[in-house]
């Protein structure tokens, strides 16, 4: 179908659509925003508020943005990796966040509700020992700032990254499946994942074991058990060759909001492969090869939509359009131009949603990505199921597909010998996958994938805005203009 008229290319937008920092209204909203992303002015300003002194026995010497995020209404989230040199002239890598606020009587009501409490829970911890004030505050931007893992709106941080009380839980539960821990061994905690809103993901090492941690601020956590029960239950049953393992969880720690998890072996190569293919470089050394990597993740996906299980909310193509609806409301209001082209967009994903049939919902990953997929020589497995759902199996299918693109977006190929190299590995899902799943044909689910696909695109788009990543902005626009031109 040709695409709207309206759709233009993302290089004909001006910097206020594209750039989130330019946004008139966001400047308005926040009127420190454009400070907080300037590392240089942020160094500066954080050896005051932290150190309470211009640089001398503590010097913070660099100062690094690492991420972002943007939520309407409430502020913007800025995390910030910065070298501290202390009185010894030692150096000290450190992660410190900053929230903007719209002024200076918010900020000091977060500053003095949610922050100033913890202070006192972190007193001795390395972490914040180079900062005399661990929690501070910069009156232009309105910003709160404060040093992990202190963090107003996940408290819980501070106890689940304190070695001591976590190496006790640990050899608690360890022995129950067969897992001896030295009397003596150590505990250390890994910051893995920081970058969703009340979410933090973590690796504990005690001795020769790693668990991994999942800290929720919604208690969604409480579910883990029984997701990771039935999805090792189909993982085991999948037919003789696409049998998956998925990390047991062990234990839930409800007054911590904490999911403990084991460590499963392998890693994801799948990402790595399809760079490597696109860049001209050898591949990973892995016991298989990217088409087959591709053709285990697509029979594991027709393992999960076969499966039965019933577990995982509802999830249809009417709460996917819903939801985008809803950011889409709030990047119009920021950026009205790039809210335009969106919108436009959206518009006609939603007429052709209406004219196509619907599949039957079945069990989904819900996140169904190939950094998902873990690979030990030719044993695989799947990991992150905290999205798990009732869906169409396009949902899942999409995703990986789409992700798979996103991944290898640098390409030293044609544009023509690039397509050509994605169009080779969809054939190769899509024949794996139809097998698995026993499909007469694909012609209906590649219909739906194309539909989801495009849904994919402009989610990744809207949270990109979030996320204040122009490029990344910009990078799936155009694949999206290109799905929607298709």
């Amino acid at each position: 179908m040709a695409s709207d008229p309206s759709v233009r290319a993302a290089a004909h937008l001006s910097d206020s659509a594209l750039d989130p920092l330019a946004s008139p209204r966001l400047q308005a909203e926040l009127p420190g925003i454009r400070t907080a992303f300037d590392e240089q002015a942020m160094r500066e300003q954080l050896q005051l508020a932290l150190a309470g002194q211009p640089a001398g026995a503590l010097a913070i010497e660099t100062c690094e943005v690492d991420q972002a995020t943007y939520v309407a209404g409430v502020g913007c989230t800025v995390r910030y990796v910065v070298a501290v040199r202390d009185a010894s002239g030692a150096s000290h890598t450190r992660l410190v966040s900053g929230q903007v606020f719209p002024d200076a009587a918010s900020c000091r009501a977060y500053l003095h509700d949610a922050l100033a409490p913890l202070v006192g829970r972190v007193a001795g911890r390395a972490e914040t020992a180079p900062f005399p004030q661990p929690v501070g505050m910069i009156e232009a931007p309105a910003m709160a700032v404060f040093a992990f893992p202190i963090d107003g709106d996940l408290p819980a941080l501070i106890e689940v990254t304190e070695a001591g009380r976590m190496r006790g839980a640990l050899r608690s539960l360890l022995p129950a499946i067969g897992l001896q821990v030295p009397e003596q061994s150590d505990c250390r905690a890994e910051l893995v994942d920081y970058g969703r809103q009340r979410r933090c993901t973590l690796r504990y090492h005690l001795g020769d074991v790693t668990v991994y941690g999942k800290l929720t601020g919604d208690g969604s956590g409480a579910m883990a058990g029984d997701i990771s029960a039935a999805l090792i239950d189909v993982g085991q049953r999948a037919p003789t060759g696409v049998a998956f393992r998925i990390p047991r969880v062990l234990a839930w720690l409800p007054d911590l909001q904490l999911s403990l998890l084991e460590a499963i072996p392998g890693k994801d190569v799948v990402g790595d492969m399809v760079k490597a293919r696109l860049r001209g470089k050898p591949a990973p050394t892995s016991a298989l090869t990217l088409e087959e990597t591709i053709e285990v993740c697509a029979r594991i996906g027709a393992a999960l939509h076969t499966s039965g299980s019933a577990i995982g909310p509802r999830r249809t193509i009417d709460d996917e359009l819903a939801s985008l609806g809803r950011a889409l409301a709030q990047v119009q209001a920021y950026a009205p131009e790039l809210g335009a082209l969106l919108a436009a967009g959206y518009d006609q994903i939603a007429a052709r949603a209406q004219g196509s049939g619907a599949l039957p919902l079945c069990f989904n990953h819900g996140d169904f990505t190939a950094g998902q997929f873990l690979f030990d020589g030719a044993t695989s497995g799947l990991v992150d199921f905290d999205s798990v759902c009732q869906a169409e199996p396009a949902l899942d299918v999409a995703q990986f597909l789409t992700y798979l693109r996103v991944g290898g977006l640098k390409s030293k190929h044609t544009p023509e010998q690039t397509r050509a190299i994605f169009k080779s590995l969809t054939e190769r899902f899509f024949a794996a996958y139809q097998a698995g799943a026993g499909l007469a044909d694909t012609a209906q689910l590649r219909e739906r994938v194309a539909l989801y696909s495009m849904i994919s695109l402009l989610r990744r788009v809207l949270r990109s805005w979030q996320k204040m990543k122009p490029a990344r902005i910009i990078s799936a626009l155009e694949m999206l203009q290109a799905e929607l031109a298709a």
